[in-house]
């Protein structure tokens, strides 16, 4: 694992090798692109993005939200940003988020017209028999009724995946292996360079895909196994 300054060190480094073999230039920075502050965004950015393109990555990010409701409350925030969820149960049992006989499993509307259509539809409306979500900005939206009543006490079970912690944050690279490190100064250096040194961009983005499909198949060969 690389901390903050290591990462953002390596990133400056990955450019000027770069530099030296696209151009006779000398390996300095250059202007406010090689910013520290440049460089944590697009380290920032890198961790986002292999949460979502490399098959296994998501193990470091998975989570578990217990969310308990408050009367004729909609919408709940979550401690982490969610990227993805992958399920989400209502009525669950106190503390250990475990299913029981009351527990079911709610669908996803996708947006606001999902659900709309939801409510609008007699035979598909939402209800505590057939509970109803949508990630929005505020976090995520329960949906049992279609009056928008919730009833209190109730707690809900979210399984998705959250997004890594800013390395603005903190001056360590949380539990990331030094493979999926790797991967994350590729995409800064795209990141980085893409404003004013695209050609070098291109090239970053092209090591980018071509280290994460070599991992793809290495995780797709370790699922077979």
């Amino acid at each position: 694992m690389y901390t903050l300054t290591e990462l953002r060190n390596k990133v400056k480094r990955r450019v000027g090798q770069l530099r030296a073999t696209t151009s006779s230039s000398t390996e300095s920075e250059v202007g406010n692109i090689f910013a520290n502050n440049a460089i944590d965004d697009a380290i920032n950015a890198g961790r986002k993005h292999i949460m979502v393109t490399i098959l296994d990555a998501d193990m470091w990010g998975r989570h578990e939200w217990l969310i308990t409701t408050v009367l004729n409350t909609e919408e709940y925030s979550l401690d982490k940003h969610c990227l993805r969820v992958d399920g989400v149960v209502y009525d669950v049992t106190a503390v250990t988020g475990a299913r029981n006989s009351n527990s079911y499993q709610a669908m996803d509307v996708k947006d606001l017209l999902g659900e709309t259509s939801a409510i609008d539809d007699t035979y598909n409306a939402p209800s505590i028999t057939n509970p109803k979500y949508r990630l929005t900005n505020k976090g995520l939206k329960i949906i049992v009724s279609t009056d928008g009543s919730v009833t209190a006490g109730k707690y809900i079970l979210v399984e998705g995946i959250h997004d890594i912690i800013d390395l603005a944050e903190v001056d360590d690279d949380s539990d990331l292996p030094d493979v999926l490190d790797e991967l994350v100064i590729e995409w800064a250096v795209y990141v980085v360079c893409q404003p004013v040194l695209p050609n070098l961009a291109t090239i970053a983005q092209q090591n980018y895909y071509l280290k994460a499909k070599t991992l793809n198949e290495q995780f797709m060969l370790r699922r077979r196994s």
